[in-house]
């Protein structure tokens, strides 16, 4: 058991409407006297500044467990798990305002993360995070993925998603499935050599693939039914060179988590448990989607760290 000193919610001004944050916010305050627990609200502008935030207050408290609620979507999620990965006494939690939300899916519902008063309550509990190397610009690089590594389809719909919202016509999930629609149309995957635990098992053209932590990906999409979020492994899938029409036809089954149980999809899909995953692009660049943030790269290697990090669990889940 592990007793929170501090409880820190920490939300981008730049991320919503004013009304938006002014409703988080007051959320925050109301909980607070609801449950009789002290909480402190910090506005940051930038990646550097919340990591710089976050790695201030840790080491300046040492002796604390410091609990840092990420008020966004799964890349908010993201980036305070990454700036929390060197600290021992921090705590990552999250408060599902963003577009996905997919992370917290595998363990709760949406409203169950949204209820501040039980976020307060939460217990900490350690999960495995995913630890990616890669080269980008001629810099190799470390970060850590929370939920999912998509490669191929998935990341090209992830970035094309992103060009919608941008637009700010479409939003949400709504946005990922006008994606998929335009995404299938060129019906864009990727050509990759991957290794799982040091076997090649792939080497050419593919539709996708995805080395998930979590369950869920595209806002709801359970593409990755068996990951568990502290069994030490990831669950490594490949979707091969498949028609159009037998993706269209496998996507019911694929968004609601059920496509492993159809017969013979082991002639589409290669689903397994992985510890380290080493993939390379047989031409341009890849496009990787971490938790929905775009890599460029040509090259990456993935392994999983158990309980690598601790994350808050509302209280009534565990």
């Amino acid at each position: 058991m592990y007793k929170i000193m501090e409880n820190i919610f920490l939300i981008n001004p730049e991320a919503g409407s004013r009304n938006r944050i002014q409703s988080i916010v007051d959320r925050i305050r109301k909980s607070c006297s609801e449950t009789g627990m002290d909480a402190e609200i910090c506005f940051t502008n930038t990646v550097d500044e919340c990591r710089k935030y976050i790695a201030g207050k840790c080491m300046d408290n040492p002796g604390e467990k410091i609990r840092f609620f990420g008020c966004g979507g799964d890349g908010t999620l993201n980036l305070v798990v990454n700036a929390c990965v060197p600290f021992e006494n921090a705590v990552a939690g999250n408060v599902p305002v963003g577009t996905g939300n997919d992370f917290v899916r595998t363990i709760g519902s949406l409203s169950d993360f949204s209820d501040i008063s039980r976020q307060l309550r939460g217990i900490p509990v350690h999960i495995d995070l995913i630890r990616c190397e890669y080269i980008e610009d001629g810099v190799r690089k470390v970060c850590y993925c929370d939920n999912m590594i998509n490669i191929g389809f998935d990341s090209n719909v992830v970035e094309k998603a992103a060009q919608i919202r941008k637009g700010g016509i479409v939003t949400g999930s709504l946005a990922y499935l006008m994606g998929v629609a335009l995404i299938l149309a060129e019906k864009k995957g990727a050509d990759l050599l991957i290794e799982y635990d040091g076997e090649t098992v792939h080497d050419g053209p593919l539709l996708l693939t995805a080395v998930a932590n979590g369950s869920y990906c595209g806002g709801g999409v359970r593409s990755s039914p068996r990951s568990k979020l502290n069994d030490g492994t990831a669950e490594a899938s490949i979707i091969r060179d498949v028609s159009r029409r037998k993706f269209v036809k496998l996507y019911p089954s694929y968004s609601k988590g059920t496509h492993l149980d159809i017969p013979h999809i082991d002639e589409i899909i290669d689903y397994r448990p992985v510890k380290t995953v080493h993939i390379r692009t047989n031409g341009e660049t890849m496009r990787v989607s971490n938790d929905g943030e775009i890599i460029y790269t040509d090259e990456i290697w993935l392994e999983v760290e158990p309980k690598r990090i601790l994350f808050s669990v509302p209280e009534g889940l565990l």
